[in-house]
């Protein structure tokens, strides 16, 4: 079932700057630039405000917890090895509850001016892992939840704290879904007093201010007109001595008028558990860069037992053997000698994978050792190289201060440089064998269908098909 096919939307409670990174932008970089409102061009970056599904593969060969970034189908990236261990579980849950698990996004996109090709950023709204989903299920069926905004405070929700007490998680923060309902009250003076009544699974937990109330009353009114329920996402803290309420959701005159006609239903989720059914979502042919990569996987032999594994060789093949366009076209050259590297990219050579969990590969960049990991692959080569330069100017900056230090300045000055200067050379090395990594892993997907760190991990194949 695609993504597509579930009806449902489960929106995230997130507001605000997308900041996490989505991984393997590059390989999806046609699918990318194509939701953009135009290419970008030498100093005219282009930026995109995006919704984005967030898809669990649990059947993803090369990790069961992977969640894909897809946006009308297509792929745009991964979330993170490790983001993904945290968020796998809440996603598949979603999912499970026949709902789509829906995201804001942001896109980025420059060309390199000394390369002078796209280089491409996608970020993802999202809340911390477990403020993902309510601690409470008790809401009406026809519970429409307002989109994501600023924050009030409920009032008199001290009146209500046994009530509370119930749903205050063990860590003491968490969300819940509140209900809005129109409430009057006669004042001494005989006039009427709207205000909006919030109730925790049916139950008051509190009140807004008459002013806040204001923001929302229309909304609670639109609500019954269309025969919904006005929920609201609310930020619940406590301890075992009191507990306060705060809601996040958009005003009257902030919600879209999509929102107002359909009023979309917050789907109830199913139970928690260890582990969900949801289905199957992974595919080796998912348009990366628009390419028809539908060539069948190789047999692949049992893992190598040795501590350094090396990749299996990859027939080179002379028409293909050039990077298609996306690195600046390099010539990645790859050898079916095991007595020499895996691959080469002008200086840069492929030497072995070490085959742990930190995916260590190691190169040598114009004869020096590099080694790169999965600790390395949360930055773009990009990233890497403005650390470096961010990194030596630090280190200039600082021996400069250590200067008014009498007797030792100078000394600790010339050692805070050479400290700058090795951070800087290191990185910069490390940044080009990522880059290098980069196009071999096009050329290795265009040979065998599998990713270059797939590749290493399952050892050498008999042979493509």
């Amino acid at each position: 079932m695609s993504d597509e096919a579930i009806g449902l939307e489960y929106v995230v409670p997130a507001r605000g700057w997308a900041s996490k990174d989505v991984v393997g932008e590059f390989y999806y970089s046609d699918a990318i630039l194509a939701l953009l409102p135009r290419l970008p061009s030498n100093g005219d970056p282009v930026q995109a405000e995006l919704h984005i599904d967030l898809v669990p593969e649990k059947d993803n060969p090369h990790d069961r917890r992977a969640v894909s970034v897809r946006s009308h189908g297509k792929v745009l990236g991964y979330l993170a090895r490790e983001m993904a261990a945290e968020y796998s579980l809440p996603v598949q849950r979603i999912v499970a509850s026949g709902a789509r698990v829906r995201a804001a996004a942001s896109a980025h996109a420059y060309v390199n001016q000394w390369k002078g090709e796209p280089q491409i950023n996608v970020r993802v709204a999202l809340p911390e892992p477990e403020m993902m989903i309510p601690v409470n299920d008790g809401y009406p069926s026809n519970t429409a939840v307002l989109p994501y905004g600023r924050s009030y405070q409920v009032t008199k929700e001290e009146d209500h704290f046994e009530h509370l007490f119930n749903y205050v998680p063990s860590s003491g923060t968490g969300m819940v879904i509140l209900t809005m309902h129109r409430n009057e009250s006669t004042l001494k003076n005989g006039s009427i007093r709207e205000t909006i009544e919030l109730r925790l699974d049916d139950e008051r937990v509190g009140e807004l201010t008459t002013a806040t109330s204001r923001h929302y009353l229309p909304l609670v009114q639109h609500a019954n007109d269309m025969e919904r329920t006005i929920g609201v996402w609310s930020k619940l803290t406590g301890s075992g001595l009191a507990a306060e309420l705060t809601i996040h959701g958009a005003k009257s005159t902030e919600v879209p008028d999509q929102w107002l006609r359909s009023m979309p239903i917050l789907p109830r989720l199913v139970s928690e558990a260890r582990s969900y059914e949801v289905p199957p979502a992974y595919s080796s042919n998912s348009s990366r860069n628009g390419r028809n990569t539908s060539t069948e996987r190789p047999t692949k032999r049992p893992r190598q037992e040795s501590p350094s594994v090396q990749p299996s060789r990859v027939p080179r093949n002379p028409a293909t053997s050039e990077s298609s366009g996306h690195r600046g076209s390099r010539l990645v050259e790859l050898s079916d000698d095991p007595g020499q590297p895996f691959a080469e990219v002008g200086d840069i050579a492929l030497l072995s994978f070490e085959g742990d969990e930190r995916n260590t590969v190691r190169y040598s960049v114009r004869g020096k050792p590099v080694t790169v990991r999965d600790a390395d692959r949360k930055s773009s080569p990009r990233t890497m190289r403005a650390g470096a330069t961010a990194a030596l100017v630090t280190s200039i900056v600082l021996g400069a201060l250590l200067t008014l230090i009498p007797g030792i300045g100078h000394v600790l000055l010339v050692g805070a440089i050479a400290f700058g200067i090795y951070v800087f050379t290191h990185m910069r090395r490390t940044s080009e064998a990522m880059q290098a990594e980069a196009d071999i892993d096009v050329q290795v997907r265009r040979e065998t269908g599998l990713s270059l760190l797939a590749l290493g991990r399952e050892g050498r194949p008999e042979g493509r098909t």
